[in-house]
């Protein structure tokens, strides 16, 4: 079978970094992508 839940962690300390890692993957991303909304501000408030 192919998709998600293919791969589940079974005992607690996988199951804690596993929603650790997910949580923290997506605060990362969101940091990345605001810092280049920000730069993209600041070059065209900078070009105007």
């Amino acid at each position: 079978m192919f998709g998600y839940s293919d791969i589940t962690p079974v005992r607690a300390p996988a199951t804690t970094l596993s929603l650790l890692v997910a949580l923290f993957g997506l605060f990362y991303t969101a940091i990345v992508v605001s810092q280049f909304v920000g730069l993209v501000q600041f070059a065209s408030r900078d070009s105007a």
